[in-house]
């Protein structure tokens, strides 16, 4: 395991050195923010003319702790060229905060989609909520978690999807790694039972939902996101589609962004269905 670790950080300087954007990248971009700390703001990018009634709120990854959403604009310009408006939320990080900061981050964010909506009468519009790594625990919380929802000011039908990519999505299967106490506390805290989408499973139903993980996934077990999908399919059967990639690292499920892939193409395809 350790070596697969190791492996797994030495090929992310090459994934770094593949997400610039290409030069000839066309896009509306703003930035926005929803709170008065420095971290609470978000990224909008779309294209001139949107072609779908979905938006997308992505959150990036890094553990809870590293990451700006400038270094994931190849992610939302891949959804750009689709026609989808994307948002690229930042959130507080551990070891300065916790999922109780992070929660409010969360809940700000959609609340800022849904008025950046409203603004432009987007009435029939809905939200697609998705993230990568960590990202995807704060995806799948801010969408199962019924006080996130009306906190936000989001009823659970305006969320159209859940797209959640090597995640932590069941903390009880995951090793106590310092990052995680320092995002959940201990595991019989009143925290981190409300930082574990698995926990969420039994309050309400999930909207459709795309699950994508590796097989040998170094840095969330496989099992951390499996067990989410197999107790989710025997309370809701087939609201989600589990893509599990044999052999595949935790890199490997991120390399949409740069790569004309399978998962980008079971990913688009997924969007268009939902």
């Amino acid at each position: 395991m350790t070596n697969t670790i190791f492996h797994e950080f030495w090929q992310l300087w090459a994934h770094w050195g593949q997400l610039d954007l290409p030069a000839d990248a066309r896009f509306q971009e703003e930035r926005m923010t929803f709170g008065p700390h420095s971290r609470q703001y978000m990224i909008r990018m779309g294209p001139e003319e949107p072609v779908y009634d979905k938006v997308i709120l992505f959150y990036h990854g890094g553990g809870w702790q590293f990451g700006r959403p400038e270094m994931f604009r190849k992610y939302a310009h891949v959804l750009v060229r689709e026609g989808y408006q994307v948002f690229l939320p930042s959130h507080r990080k551990i070891p300065f905060s916790d999922y109780s900061d992070m929660r409010q981050d969360i809940q700000l964010a959609l609340k800022a989609v849904k008025e950046w909506m409203c603004r432009r009468d987007a009435s029939e519009c809905r939200v697609v909520i998705g993230g990568m790594s960590s990202g995807g625990n704060l995806a799948a919380l801010l969408a199962l978690d019924p006080e996130n929802r009306e906190a936000a000011g989001v009823e659970l039908a305006e969320i159209a999807g859940l797209f959640l990519l090597a995640a932590p999505l069941n903390l009880d299967a995951m090793w106590s790694s310092p990052s995680l106490l320092a995002f959940a506390g201990p595991r019989n805290g009143p925290l981190y039972a409300q930082a574990n989408p698995i926990h969420f499973l039994d309050q309400s139903s999930p909207p459709p939902t795309l699950i994508v993980h590796g097989e040998n996934d170094a840095l969330v077990e496989l099992e951390a996101a499996q067990s989410f999908y197999e107790k989710m399919e025997q309370q809701y059967p087939h609201r989600a589609e589990w893509l599990m990639l044999p052999k595949g690292t935790h890199l490997d499920v991120a390399s949409w962004a740069y790569q004309d892939n399978f998962i980008r193409y079971s990913l688009l395809h997924w969007l268009k269905g939902i």
